[in-house]
């Protein structure tokens, strides 16, 4: 087996990027794995509701301005029609 992991020779001077821990399937993680997985995970959970948020809004503000284009009167929602609908 080869070693590939990347190396910088001494005196280089620089800012860490990036770390990545890997590991081999079926064998068991160790704490530090597994806090740095948990974290992952709520990041990109993060981002995606983050995400499904942009696209709810952004749908609402092209129907509203679809509506507003149109001239359309609101819908009301409630079974018996009323003065505030």
């Amino acid at each position: 087996m080869r070693d590939a992991s990347l190396y910088c020779p001494p005196g280089i001077e620089g800012i860490v990027v990036d770390v990545k821990i890997f590991s081999r399937k079926g064998q068991e993680k160790d704490e530090r794995a597994k806090t740095i997985e948990g974290y992952q995970i709520t990041k990109l959970e993060k981002n995606l509701s983050d995400e499904i948020r942009i696209l709810t809004d952004e749908r609402l503000s092209a129907w509203k301005a679809c509506s507003v284009a149109r001239k359309c009167k609101p819908i009301c929602m409630t079974s018996a029609p009323t003065s505030a609908c």
